[in-house]
Formats: structure tokens, C-alpha cells, sequence
């Protein structure tokens, strides 16, 4: 998938695996649905909120009162452990109810945190128009994505509620977004 440039780096180095950045265009596409107040799993370089959490994300409440949002999280966590990410969504969004988190990850319904994600989040995205092409980390150039993405939104739901699973053409999103910039200019 990558090849990488900076003589010591490595592709199997966790902390370059977990570092890629979502594309702005796609984030703004998710901000203008979804208002978000807080970015749970970023870098000072890569954060996309205004507010954003660097270390120990896991540990800190990401919708509630301490940072004064009104409970809406952005979460491209990182892949090589995503489980507690998720669980924290569901711990999040069933005890601040009207709390929203969107999570960006690979689409693999094979994964026990996928399954875990259907028992709870409210819709899996499926993302079809193409690939996601993430933003790399300094030092690292890429060739393309590998992998097909999902954005899985949590909020408190009744129990017997299913989750809504849907294809979404996330590329005509973004495409539709830009015309009407132009439109209002």
C-alpha cells in the first residue's frame, strides 16, 4: 500500500500506522451534518476541531460538560486497536443521551468490533465513489488505499432498535458541497 521515504521509517511502525490524517474535503462534508465540537483521536498537526483531545482520549469524557460541547464527536481513531474506541463510543452515547459520535474505519465486517458496532451504532455508512485517500504522516508517501471505509454513527438508541446499514456515495457528497460554494460566491 505505501511506500515510505526517510530512511528509518517504517510501515510497521505503529505509531506512522496510527498517525494518517483524515482529507479536509471529507471532513467538511461530515462537519456540515454533523456540527462537531470535538476531535477524540488526533495530533496537534492533524486535529480537525477546535478543540481536540492529543493523549489519553480513552481516560476523558468526549461529549458531556468538561469541554463545554453539546456532545458531538469526530473519531478517525487509530486501526491498530480500534475495539476500546468503539466501546467508548457506545459508553458515551448512552450516557449523555443526545451525544453523537462519527467514526471513520476500515469496512471489515469480519472484526469483532464491527460486530460490536452493528449491536450498538445507529447507521453504518458504507462508503462507496472511491477509496478514501487519508493524508499521510510527515515522511511518508503513498500510492493508494487498500481498504474500503465506513463512517459508523453512534447516539443513544432503544435497544431493539436495529442499525440502519446504508451505501453511501460519500465522493457525490462532497461534489454537491462544492457547487453550491460556487453557487453562493
Amino acid at each position: 500500500m505505501s511506500r515510505l521515504t526517510g530512511g528509518s521509517l517504517s510501515f510497521n511502525n505503529k505509531s506512522i500506522r496510527d498517525s494518517w490524517e483524515t482529507p479536509q474535503d471529507l471532513f467538511d462534508v461530515l462537519y456540515n451534518e454533523f456540527k462537531f465540537d470535538v476531535d477524540v483521536a488526533c495530533s496537534e498537526k492533524n486535529r480537525k476541531c477546535s478543540f481536540g483531545y492529543h493523549y489519553d482520549s480513552l481516560d476523558k469524557e468526549w461529549t458531556g460538560e468538561p469541554i463545554g460541547a453539546k456532545g458531538r464527536a469526530w473519531c478517525n481513531p487509530p486501526y491498530s486497536n480500534v475495539t476500546p474506541w468503539v466501546q467508548k463510543a457506545i459508553d458515551e452515547t448512552n450516557y449523555n443521551p443526545g451525544s453523537v459520535v462519527a467514526m471513520l474505519l476500515n469496512h471489515d465486517a469480519s472484526t469483532g468490533w464491527y460486530k460490536l458496532a452493528l449491536e450498538h451504532a445507529s447507521e453504518i455508512r458504507i462508503m462507496t465513489g472511491k477509496r478514501v485517500q487519508f493524508v499521510p504522516p510527515d515522511g511518508v508517501s503513498v500510492s493508494s488505499n487498500s481498504k474500503g471505509q465506513c463512517l459508523i454513527v453512534f447516539r443513544k438508541k432503544q435497544h431493539s432498535a436495529q442499525c440502519n446499514v446504508w451505501h453511501w456515495d460519500w465522493t457525490a457528497d462532497i461534489e454537491r458541497m462544492k457547487n453550491e460554494k460556487e453557487v453562493t460566491i
